[in-house]
């Protein structure tokens, strides 16, 4: 097919009834909706054994809803790791929305 790169999802465990890579509860564990560990490794051993390099996706802006309790999450499992939950009022406010 020609290309040297491919590019995939996030794989880190997710929330339950989650996949996407925007519920991470785990950066630490592959998603099993992905395979194993090992499944993970022999993917880019046999991508880099054709010479194809493998990118890995990471969402680090987004967790498992918590509902504030952070405890959930692994590594970033303190109120600390992240902004004050807000609510955009004035989308015309350039400020507000970063």
């Amino acid at each position: 097919m020609g290309f040297d790169a491919i590019w995939i999802s996030p794989h880190v465990k997710n929330e339950p009834n989650s996949y996407h890579g925007y519920g991470a509860i785990n950066f630490y564990e592959v998603n099993p909706h992905f395979g194993t560990e090992e499944d993970l490794h022999n993917l880019v051993k046999t991508a880099h054994s054709k010479d194809i390099w493998v990118m890995i996706d990471v969402v680090a802006n987004h967790v498992a809803n918590t509902k504030e309790d952070f405890t959930k999450i692994t590594p970033f499992n303190k109120p600390e790791h992240y902004h004050v939950s807000c609510e955009i009022t004035d989308w015309n406010d350039p400020v507000m929305i970063e």
